[in-house]
């Protein structure tokens, strides 16, 4: 947890919390958000990402699975543009 400045008016205590996870899991998930938002593009999937895809399910008893699930809920997510960059809180891509 790393405490920050406080990011409104009223001087609330802020403060950033950070969840560590292992790096096979993070590895993992980035590999799945690559490979969606591959798909949603219409791109052929790249040699690095094809690695990638080896390494996180090498050991895995169900890793095609596992990751083609993965894959379907995260090429579910929407992630919206930071288009307020007017705001006082650039920083956080605007107001809280």
């Amino acid at each position: 947890m790393l405490r920050i400045e406080p990011l409104k008016d009223d001087q609330a205590p802020s403060a950033i919390l950070e969840l560590v996870d292992g790096p096979k899991d993070i590895r993992f998930a980035m590999t799945a958000r690559t490979i969606a938002r591959q798909r949603e593009r219409g791109e052929e999937m790249n040699e690095m990402t094809k690695k990638n895809m080896e390494k996180v399910i090498r050991y895995r008893e169900e890793g095609e699975e596992e990751l083609e699930e993965m894959v379907s809920k995260l090429g579910k997510l929407k992630v919206g543009n930071r288009d307020n960059s007017d705001s006082q809180e650039r920083r956080w891509g605007g107001k809280i």
